[in-house]
């Protein structure tokens, strides 16, 4: 189960590292001290920062994973037939 949820848990940082990695000059999002921190020199466009934040998911801060673990459940909710069921953060 747990194996289960990892593998979910790297498909939701896929899912949800692009619109929570786009460099702009947007109010401050839950991932952006980290895109700063890992993928500064990186080009947005393309999916580069996208594959960068996912290259050092296991360096994410807290927040911007809980960001992109909701950011998944909500889109996965909204597939028709779908049902999602949040589980705890096993860290």
């Amino acid at each position: 189960m747990i194996m289960k949820f990892q593998n979910a848990w790297i498909l939701a940082l896929g899912l949800a590292a692009a619109p929570l990695a786009r460099a702009s000059d947007e109010a401050a999002g839950p991932c952006k001290a980290d895109r700063e921190k890992f993928c500064k020199n990186v080009e947005a466009g393309g999916g580069r920062v996208a594959r960068c934040m996912k290259e050092h998911k296991d360096e994410l801060s807290k927040e911007c994973k809980d960001a992109a673990r909701e950011r998944w459940m909500k889109k996965k909710a909204r597939e028709p037939g779908r049902a999602v069921t949040p589980t705890p953060n096993r860290q």
